[in-house]
């Protein structure tokens, strides 16, 4: 059996700290408010979503408060509240796994040994 799960792990322990710039290249300090809420990039998805849906709203600065002003903008009863409860999971979902290949594709030429099985 082939063990790289070393080599895997102390990977992640190292990018951990290597990751500390926006990845879409802004130049701000990335942190979870910086990347779904005012990253010149990332944030643009919001609006865009709202359009889509056909509704207008502002961009809260906490992520907590922008999931309850986002649910609930409409007005609608549960069902709708549901529907947009899951348009603004899966929102945030594209955004992470668009920064998570970011970060893949700029530590690939980093560490090669962390990715090829020894």
């Amino acid at each position: 059996m082939i063990d790289y799960l070393p080599n895997q792990i102390w990977c992640l322990k190292v990018s951990l700290f290597l990751v500390v710039v926006c990845v879409s290249g802004c130049g701000s300090v990335e942190m979870a408010q910086h990347l779904f809420l005012s990253c010149t990039t990332f944030a643009a998805l919001w609006s865009l979503v709202r359009n889509w849906i056909g509704f207008s709203g502002v961009d809260y600065n906490i992520i907590s408060d922008h999931f309850i002003q986002f649910i609930h903008a409409t007005g609608g009863g549960k069902a709708r509240c549901s529907f947009l409860q899951l348009i603004w999971l899966l929102s945030a979902w594209v955004v992470w796994n668009e920064r998570n290949n970011t970060c893949l594709i700029i530590m690939l030429p980093l560490f090669p040994s962390c990715w090829v099985r020894s």
